[in-house]
This record gives C-alpha cells, structure tokens and sequence, in this order.
C-alpha cells in the first residue's frame, strides 16, 4: 500500500483550487496540537453468509498529533487540509451478542493502522476582536495502512471515503500566532473481512459505519 500517495492528491488539489497569494499577508497557515478520534460504531455481522442478530464490533479511538495545512482563498473562505501523525491505530473488539462467544473468541478481532486524509473548504463570517469562528464540510479519505490478526485471521479493512462537516474558531495572539480549537463529524462506512479461526475458519464479513469525531485544539502559525 501506498499511503502518501492519497496524501499527494489531496495537497495537489488543495494547490489547484488556491488563489495568487497577496504580497502583503501570507495566505497559508499550519496548525499542530493533540487530536482525539472517538469512533462511533454500527455494524451488521454476517457469518458463513448467515447474519448473527445483535452482533457489533466496537472500535478504539487514538490521538494523534494533528496536523493541518491551510490555504485561505478570499476574506470569507480557507481550504484545509488535515493529517494526523503517527497514524492512528484501532483496536477491533467483540460486541453485543458476540461478547456470548468469549470463549471461544478472545474478544479481540484485530488490530488497524490507517491514514485518514480530511480535506474541507471553510466559511468565516468575520471577526470579532480577536475571534473568528467558521464552519465548513468536505471530504474524507481514509487509506488502511496495516493490519493485524486476532480473532479474525486474514483480516482485511476496505479503504474508505466519507462526508465531512466542520466547526471551529481561532483566537488571534498577534499578526502570526493563534489559538483555535476545532471539532469535524465524518460520516464513514468500510467493511472487514476474515476467518474465525475458533469457530472452525469461518468465514466472516462486517459492515461497519464509524462514523468518527475529530477535536483539534492547538496552536496556528502564518509564515
């Protein structure tokens, strides 16, 4: 897997949409501070091609140092581009009807790294004093980096793309440095593949909507 490749497009396209900066201001920042992914999980569990009533999958969250480059495009508009590093991981647990199978399961399916890629275009209505709060929507991208077997052998996650809306609001130190903390719901679906190696190697497939939360809070810098 190639996972700087989305990374590349997503700045290419950041690049492309940006207008002439003005000599006078900067029109780029980049923002760095702690990040918190909390994901919020559905999922449909089908076994040996038979569903599994009340089954779920529940997901860990992570936080990583989030990172964010972004491009204002006029007065009012700023294109975002947002990483995080290292790249987050997941922990994949039984759930529901399936904590009645522990044992034989472990209760831990898997383990996955991935890369997720939030590219959003946001709207200010201005400033007051020293605040200017925005909101804004865009896209998600989310590469899977790496997994790891549990109770899932073979496990395979789908790369994924999703909606983003977002909210925030940046506080002014001086001409250069700021504060800002901001939040971004992303509407996610992928699907895990493997054998249950403890039920005989069957064979086993989940639906899961994720649906994560991202909170960034930290400090802004315009060069």
């Amino acid at each position: 897997m190639r996972p700087a490749l989305p990374l590349t497009c997503a700045a290419s396209l950041l690049l492309a949409i940006a207008l002439p900066a003005t000599a006078q201001t900067s029109p780029w920042t980049l923002r760095t501070g702690p990040a918190r992914v909390t994901l919020h999980t559905e999922t449909r569990l089908s076994v040996a091609g038979n569903d599994v009533p009340g089954a779920a999958v529940a997901a860990s969250g992570s936080d990583p140092l989030g990172l964010e480059l972004g491009r204002r495009l006029d007065e009012a508009w700023t294109a975002r581009l947002a990483i995080g590093l290292p790249l987050p991981e997941s922990t994949l647990r039984t759930a529901g009807s399936l904590q009645a199978m522990v044992p034989p399961l472990s209760g831990t399916l898997g383990r996955v790294q991935y890369a997720p890629l939030v590219l959003t275009a946001t709207w200010s209505p201005g400033r007051w004093g020293a605040l200017q709060p925005y909101v804004g929507a865009g896209i998600n991208h989310t590469r899977i980096t790496r997994t790891e077997d549990g109770d899932l052998s073979g496990l395979t996650v789908d790369h994924a793309w999703g909606s983003v809306l977002q909210l925030g609001a940046s506080w002014a130190l001086d001409a250069r440095w700021a504060l800002f903390a901001d939040a971004r719901t992303v509407r996610l679906k992928t699907t895990a593949r493997g054998q249950l190696t403890a039920l005989g190697g069957l064979p086993a497939e989940a639906k899961v909507r994720l649906d994560p939360t991202i909170v960034h809070i930290g400090l802004e810098y315009r060069p």
